[in-house]
């Protein structure tokens, strides 16, 4: 059966932009069919379960680590401790990020935890910035990875 990219997001919990970032980036092969993406549904069976939520079962209840924004910004800090140099900015920048998605899961005012919210996201947009800027092919991915997958999730106060 072949799904449309509205399919798809809604069976991966992604959005459409999402969607079409693993289309582009080869990570999800599709074909246009009258003008339309069309992916096989063989095809999500194929994508790396790097970067998914651990199943219910193996979370725990009221936890960070049941944030998506927390466990792809994770995902990525990984990354980027393998492409680039420790005294990278990035590095310093990606973690205050992740300590401002913890402030703002667990803070239980709305106007204090929907700043810590808006300086994440700015945080990683300018992270994503400062890494789309340089002349570099594993920063540069990276920065995307940021701007496709992250600051999507980091949801607006």
């Amino acid at each position: 059966m072949e799904l449309s990219i509205a399919q798809v997001s809604k069976r991966l919990d992604m959005t459409r932009r999402q969607v079409d970032y693993l289309i582009k980036s080869g990570r999800l092969v599709a074909h246009k069919r009258g003008g339309r993406w069309m992916i096989a549904e063989e095809e999500l069976e194929h994508l790396p379960t790097m970067g998914t939520i651990p199943p219910a079962e193996h979370r725990l209840p009221h936890s960070v680590t049941n944030l998506p924004a927390f466990v792809t910004a994770r995902q990525i800090a990984q990354s980027l401790r393998t492409a680039l140099p420790a005294d990278h900015l990035a590095h310093r920048q990606l973690r205050e990020c992740l300590e401002l998605l913890t402030l703002a899961y667990h803070r239980q005012e709305p106007l204090r935890a929907g700043r810590a919210w808006k300086k994440a996201r700015d945080l990683a947009s300018l992270t994503a910035c400062s890494l789309l800027l340089e002349n570099d092919e594993a920063a540069m991915e990276i920065g995307l990875r940021i701007e496709m997958e992250l600051i999507p999730l980091i949801r607006r106060a």
